[in-house]
C-alpha cells in the first residue's frame, strides 16, 4: 500500500485500576491522551498506527478485540475525536473547523481523570505515578480545545 504518515503527542497519562466497576479487568490498566496529526489520510490510519505501535484506541473493536468489554466498561464507542481539520477547498481557499471533545467522550475522560488522580494520590511512592505533577483537577476537565491552546510549541513524534 501506499505510504502513511502520522505525528503524535502525548499530552497526559491516567493510570485505571482494576477495582469496582473494573476488578474485572484483573489489573490496572494506562491510558493516555494523544493529539495526532495525520499527514497523509488512509483508511484507519490513526487506528492502524496506534495498534502497531501498541497503544490501540479504546473502545477500538476492529484493531484490540481482546479489550472490547473493558473498554466497553469505560465507553460504548471508540474514544477518537477530530478536534481540528483543514484543507484546501476546491476553489483554492482554506477550508477549518474545530470542535471541542463531544460531551459523551468528555463524560469518560472526566470519569478516568477522577479516578486516576485518586489512584494515583493514594499511590505516590509504590511505583504508580506517573507524570504525578500533570494529575489532573478531579472536579473539572479542562478541555481539549483549552489544552491545545495552552501548549502552542507542540512537537510530534513521527
Amino acid at each position: 500500500g501506499s505510504p502513511a504518515i502520522s505525528k503524535y503527542k502525548v499530552l497526559r497519562h491516567y493510570y485505571v485500576p482494576a477495582e469496582g466497576d473494573f476488578e474485572f479487568w484483573g489489573e490496572g490498566r494506562w491510558f493516555s491522551l494523544v493529539q495526532l496529526r495525520i499527514m497523509t489520510g488512509r483508511t484507519h490510519q490513526i487506528r492502524i498506527h496506534m495498534a502497531f505501535l501498541g497503544h490501540p484506541l479504546v473502545g477500538d473493536w476492529k484493531y484490540s478485540p481482546d479489550l472490547n468489554e473493558q473498554d466497553y466498561s469505560l465507553t460504548p464507542r471508540v474514544f477518537l475525536h477530530c478536534v481540528r481539520m483543514e484543507f484546501q477547498d476546491m476553489d483554492g481557499s482554506t477550508f477549518r473547523v474545530s470542535a471541542e471533545l463531544a460531551s459523551d467522550l468528555q463524560v469518560v475522560l472526566a470519569r478516568i481523570s477522577k479516578i486516576s488522580a485518586k489512584a494515583l494520590n493514594s499511590d505516590v511512592g509504590q511505583g504508580n505515578a506517573r507524570d504525578e505533577e500533570e494529575s489532573p483537577s478531579s472536579s473539572i476537565f479542562p478541555g481539549l480545545l483549552k489544552l491545545l491552546r495552552q501548549a502552542p510549541e507542540l512537537t510530534f513524534r513521527e
